[in-house]
């Protein structure tokens, strides 16, 4: 019996579509990204990092959900891989 192979994006790869999602959203929201920080409790340059085009900064699970709290998104939206 053959087994299916799942594959994985990487770690990096996901927190590259994280950031720009969180970046896009807050964009077409108009949510300036110095509340968004506030709002979920994190320095504006560790934002910064975050929705940078190399994501730098990991995320916990909780971080992402306040981000889709923050953005009134859900966390579907901002794990979604763009259509390109």
């Amino acid at each position: 019996m053959a087994v299916d192979t799942i594959t994985y994006m990487s770690k990096e790869e996901l927190q590259k579509i994280i950031g720009g999602n969180i970046r896009k959203i807050a964009y077409e929201k108009n949510v300036n990204l110095m509340k968004l920080a506030e709002k979920v409790d994190i320095s504006y340059e560790y934002l910064r990092h975050i929705v940078s085009l190399k994501g730098h900064k990991s995320l916990s699970l909780y971080s992402v959900y306040k981000f889709s709290v923050a953005l009134d998104t859900t966390f579907d939206e901002l794990i979604k891989q763009s259509e390109h």
